[in-house]
């Protein structure tokens, strides 16, 4: 019969043989080093890890498995280090995850905290332009931050609004824009 006819099906009785051996976790350390140091990231993190599983020179698993007519059974035996090999692969994925998040996430934090700032910058230049037109002021008049306050939402504890990055404003005369002392935090 052709194996292309008909799918294979698994056996109803058979034996199984697993190694893991030193070579293959060697392999595997290979493999994750290079995966991480594609993605540019530091792996003396991920090495004092991989050491707190490997424990001495001693390496090593097998298993040795029979389905038969009463289910499967099976014998092991292995060292800490064989743990290790099982372990390390299913961390390298979340470590691997983690790494590609991480920056994404405190890249989408800093772009956040820019946003809000520009918004800022644009309620002082917007209060500052209703200022100077009730006032009766110049483009060369200065406000001080009490001026632009009944002009400005002001927060739940009738604070101005700061910069959420830590940034310093700078108000300005009424013909120029204000400021924030965070680079990037630009009124365009």
């Amino acid at each position: 019969m052709n194996s292309r006819s008909s799918p294979r099906a698994f056996p109803n009785e058979g034996n199984n043989f697993s190694l893991a051996s030193a070579t293959l976790a060697s392999t595997l350390e290979q493999f994750q080093d290079r995966s991480m140091a594609m993605q540019h990231i530091d792996t003396g993190a991920f090495k004092n890890f991989r050491e707190v599983f490997q424990h001495g020179t001693n390496f090593g698993t097998y298993s040795v498995g029979v389905n038969g007519p009463e289910g499967w059974e099976g014998i092991g035996n292995g060292s800490q280090g064989g743990q290790a090999v099982l372990i390390l692969p299913a961390v390298a994925v979340v470590g691997l995850l983690s790494a590609i998040a991480i920056p994404n996430f405190v890249k989408a934090r800093t772009v956040s905290q820019q946003n809000a700032c520009i918004n800022n910058l644009r309620l002082f230049d917007a209060a500052k332009q209703q200022w100077s037109l009730e006032k009766n002021k110049k483009s060369t008049d200065t406000p001080e931050a009490s001026d632009l306050q009944p002009y400005l939402g002001r927060g739940p504890n009738g604070e101005m609004p700061t910069c959420p990055a830590g940034g310093v404003y700078t108000i300005g005369t009424v013909g120029e824009k204000p400021t924030c002392s965070i680079p990037g935090h630009v009124l365009p």
